[in-house]
């Protein structure tokens, strides 16, 4: 027996769970299984297969588009606990996630749902809280022994990804892609078991997965993401410039692309195109003084950044005003009367690339005191952590403390050249697996 209000923490924890990517809008996965959860009590067929699609659509990390569906599916006064629940995964309204909560424990009735149902409920409900291992079990032992429901080996592969991928969660994926190569759904979800493959390491089984994806932005932003890792970079950087020619502008899935083709440009010495592709970008996206959606979100953390970023490792000398008109694409119109974390990483990158500066005119003295401010700054910008559960947001900010923890190392690596050779290896050392399938933080750097 389970109840509903066990799991009433605020908000449930805001969904800590993990998910990579942010996609958020056009894109759509097969249902060739439309309807393998079946709903109990007053549920509608309609309700059955439109929650049952949303679920997809989060295994594919396009979590707007499902609480799109789920919004839909819960029209009616009653409806089933689990597509309340569902719509607890992927959205971030904190509003509309009081309201599902409010909906769910006044609705909840046991009695009322399926086996099947209940058991997704039951799993999700722990993954909400916080226990993604507990649902991580609970989903692998319902595929073994329910060998026909593949959305919950898809759950089970899905989430063994995130706490610890082994050699069985691979060969169950390996499995289950041989079976249902013609499922959308589980060609995403295997293919993303080597997100965070390390340079030239992703298996042919993640690359086969990724090849057959339909051509939809936000399932293709995964494809180009392992053949970048991959070391595919003229490939991958074809993907993306697809992906963005047929997104729509200022959109999530065009700035993802956008950045991912930027990067693609920069490895390959194709440097004037990806010059005037971070230009259009920081055009079309200004610099937001209050980020709200996640397009803008990521414009203002990522794309206003990129110039200062790719001054970190570029080979060629650069000056003064080289280094203020990248400052200028990451800085707002009105400045803040608050410490301001997009500040503060601002300033960090530029005293970092001041320091090379200085190093150029042979001022290593001044390039080591610029060092020491930058990293009292960087101090500054890791206490400015997000006051928000938002997964997506705290994404952004832990990427912006890698891309400064790198990028002080590296050039700490040139300035002092007694302790070189530490300073590459904390450089090294600070370089995480990509995230939310985006380029590595610093353009250039993984490979050399």
């Amino acid at each position: 027996m389970f109840h509903v209000e066990h799991f009433f923490f605020p908000f449930l924890c805001a969904a800590v769970w993990l998910s990579p990517c942010g996609a958020t809008n056009s894109g759509a996965t097969s249902a060739e299984v439309p309807c393998p959860i079946a709903l109990g009590g007053n549920s509608t067929a309609e309700e059955t297969l439109l929650t049952n699609q949303a679920l997809q659509l989060i295994l594919c990390n396009q979590d707007e588009k499902a609480a799109t569906l789920l919004r839909q599916a819960s029209a009616s006064e009653r409806h089933s606990p689990l597509t309340d629940v569902a719509l607890l995964l992927c959205t971030q309204n904190q509003q509309e996630r009081k309201q599902t909560l409010e909906n769910l424990n006044a609705n909840f009735e046991e009695e009322s749902l399926t086996p099947v149902e209940a058991f997704y409920v039951k799993s999700f409900l722990a993954l909400l809280s916080g226990d993604i291992r507990t649902a991580a079990r609970e989903f692998r032992e319902h595929a073994e022994q329910y060998r026909r429901d593949r959305i919950a080996a898809c759950w089970d592969i899905y989430l063994h990804h995130y706490i610890a991928l082994d050699n069985g969660t691979r060969q169950r994926a390996e499995a289950l892609l041989n079976q249902y190569s013609d499922d959308t759904t589980v060609a995403y979800v295997c293919a993303l078991t080597d997100e965070f493959a390390g340079s030239g390491c992703v298996t042919p089984m993640a690359l086969r997965a990724a090849e057959l994806l339909p051509d939809d932005a936000s399932l293709q932003q995964l494809r180009g993401h392992l053949l970048f890792l991959n070391g595919d970079i003229s490939r991958a950087v074809n993907v993306f410039h697809m992906i963005k020619s047929q997104s729509e502008p200022k959109s999530y899935e065009w700035y993802a692309a956008g950045l991912y083709e930027a990067s693609c440009l920069t490895r390959l010495g194709r440097n004037r195109e990806a010059l005037k592709l971070r230009r259009e970008m920081n055009a079309a996206a200004g610099v937001a003084e209050h980020p709200q959606t996640r397009a803008e979100i990521l414009a203002r953390w990522e794309v206003n950044f990129l110039p200062l970023r790719v001054l970190v490792t570029r080979k060629e000398p650069f000056d003064l005003s080289d280094i203020k008109a990248a400052a200028l694409a990451a800085t707002p119109k009105s400045l803040p009367q608050q410490a301001d974390a997009a500040l503060c990483y601002r300033n960090a990158l530029v005293q970092i690339l001041m320091a090379r500066y200085h190093l150029r005119l042979g001022r290593r003295a001044q390039a080591g005191k610029e060092l020491n401010d930058a990293a009292q700054t960087l101090e500054r910008l890791e206490r400015l952590k997000p006051e928000t559960q938002e997964r997506f947001q705290l994404s952004c900010h832990l990427r912006a403390c890698e891309a400064c923890h790198i990028a002080l190392n590296i050039v700490r690596s040139e300035v002092f050249t007694t302790t070189s050779q530490i300073w590459k290896e904390r450089a090294s050392g600070s370089q995480h697996s990509a995230s939310l399938l985006l380029p590595p933080v610093i353009p250039g750097r993984a490979g050399e």
